[in-house]
């Protein structure tokens, strides 16, 4: 008598998928971000098996049915992209457009469709006479060969982030000169000011948002003067994205030498979250006796979980876990929970970040609030807003193409109108609880995006996406090496130099422009900033 094959490859094609998406975003990823999903993965499925195999008797035919359920389960995000992208290419339908106002009416009809397929796989498999044994071999080979692939991936990649993280870290060519920060010695108790770096993604300089929000925003900034802060009034972002932007002001000079390594052509973002995670203000900091802490912000390329401290509330899904999310069916049942998820994470860094005033030891904070940046989940008043699509980080063209201009300004107005009032709170709190004046930067990574073209410099604002507010506090209210046109480049270069001796000097203070498909491909656009 014939021996049975082995039947593994539900199992295998349960975790293929969680597994390629952990390799394809490895570069932003740790193995804890991943794990316990994979883990729970393979669990359901093995409880699922376990489940239809009592009801079919057979486990040669239940193993098929959960295979396919797999393999529908983890395609449906697939689904809809590819039909929008199909009727958006050939038919000329933006269904993502569409049906923005009815959005789960539309993924609940691919759910039941998707549902319809599973259930149509059942009936036919079990009514089948066959033995399924071939069958069986040759799922058992494909899931082996694609599992085996994904791991080989996943083995390449790691070696290839790994150099390229080593190699980055390491100054050189612009930011050669900072090798000098370890070995400065270090300062006194009395001249280490707590440090707070408060990042507000994509928040608009004031004239920005008179001109194109009809926003006026100096009832805010005057409240942050009578707090002690000095506002740069004309200052602008150094770089259009985030992890460009945040990659040069955390290691205090242009990125040219970086790039000049990894080559235009790249669209590996791995080194500029190399330079995020392990920057040299933070190993100078640390040499110099300070505790990093850093919060939780949902977006992985700018998690420091390596500091001393990573505040993060209970439950939080981190960025792997939302897009493993949204490739499945889920995607419809927790949109809401995702959109929750997100304002908790922005709820508690507000929160939690006035408490670390109390810790004896000084302390450096990165705070990078996903605010007043889209998506736009709170009104002016801070109730709950959840957007009518999946849940995504997605800004410029990406999202004014289903929004629309005019829809993106309202909304961006709202949210930050309730940003204002939770930062006033927050400022006065760690200003009040400190025992020593803090040092705080209030500063945003690059503006807002209703007139930025990811991909065309021509079809993008500049001053729009460029000019940022940038607000600092100093112990002892000496401002005279700020200036209004301070870009963030130089921000942490006058820091170092007026509180730690370091001397470093100023750069010039320039803007560059790129796109989204080509982020390494540098344009300088200083002095585009001119209004209309």
């Amino acid at each position: 008598m014939k021996k049975a094959p082995p039947v593994f490859h539900p199992l295998l094609n349960a975790l293929i998928p969680a597994l390629a998406l952990y390799v394809q975003n490895a570069y932003k990823l740790k193995l804890v971000d991943g794990l316990p999903s994979i883990a729970f993965i393979l669990l359901a499925a093995g409880l699922l098996w376990v489940v239809v195999q009592r009801s079919m008797k057979n486990l040669r035919k239940s193993g098929l049915v959960v295979s396919v359920f797999c393999l529908l389960f983890f395609a449906y995000g697939h689904v809809i992209a590819s039909i929008t992208f199909l009727a958006k290419r050939y038919l000329q339908v933006d269904l993502e457009a569409a049906f923005s106002s009815h959005y789960y009416a539309y993924s609940l009809l691919l759910l039941a469709l998707c549902l319809a397929l599973f259930a149509a796989s059942w009936a036919l498999t079990r009514l089948a006479r066959s033995d399924f044994v071939l069958v069986t071999q040759f799922m058992n080979v494909v899931a082996l060969v694609l599992a085996g692939l994904t791991i080989f991936r996943a083995f390449q990649v790691y070696d290839y982030y790994r150099g390229m993280q080593t190699e980055t870290a390491s100054p050189a060519g612009s930011l050669a000169e900072l090798s000098q920060l370890s070995s400065l010695a270090p300062v006194t108790a009395g001249s280490r000011p707590d440090i707070y770096y408060i990042i507000l993604d994509g928040y608009a300089r004031a004239d920005i948002l008179a001109d194109l929000y009809a926003y006026d925003n100096s009832a805010f900034l005057a409240e942050l003067e009578a707090l002690g802060f000095y506002v740069a009034e004309q200052s602008s972002a150094n770089y259009m994205m985030t992890v460009l932007s945040l990659a040069s002001s955390l290691n205090l000079g242009y990125l040219e030498a970086v790039v000049e390594r990894i080559g235009t052509e790249s669209v590996n973002p791995a080194p500029m979250i190399a330079l995020i995670q392990d920057s040299l203000l933070l190993r100078a900091l640390e040499g110099w006796g300070y505790k990093s802490l850093a919060f939780a912000t949902g977006y992985s390329a700018t998690e420091m979980r390596q500091v001393d401290v990573f505040l993060s509330p209970r439950l939080a899904l981190n960025g792997y876990q939302n897009e493993l999310i949204n490739l499945t069916p889920f995607r419809v049942l927790l949109n809401g929970i995702q959109y929750e998820q997100h304002r908790q994470t922005i709820r508690y860094t507000f929160e939690q970040l006035p408490a670390i005033a109390a810790d004896d030891q000084p302390t450096f904070t990165f705070a990078h609030l996903m605010l007043p940046h889209p998506p736009f989940v709170f009104d002016a008043e801070g109730r709950a807003v959840n957007p009518a699509m999946d849940f995504s980080i997605a800004d410029g063209s990406h999202l004014t193409g289903l929004t629309g201009m005019e829809a993106y300004v309202a909304a961006y107005r709202e949210q930050l109108i309730y940003l204002n009032q939770q930062i006033l709170s927050m400022l006065g709190e760690i200003l009040s609880q400190s025992d020593q004046p803090p040092l705080i930067i209030l500063q945003a990574d690059h503006g807002p995006g209703s007139r930025l073209n990811y991909e065309s410099l021509q079809d993008s604002y500049l001053p729009e996406r460029l000019a940022i507010l940038n607000a600092i506090y100093f112990p002892g209210g000496d401002y005279q090496l700020l200036y209004p046109s301070l870009t963030p480049v130089n921000t942490f270069r006058i820091v170092l130099d007026q509180y730690f001796g370091a001397q470093l000097g100023l750069l010039a203070d320039k803007n560059y422009f790129s796109t989204m498909s080509q982020p390494y491909r540098l344009f300088e656009v200083t002095g585009a900033l001119a209004q209309p």
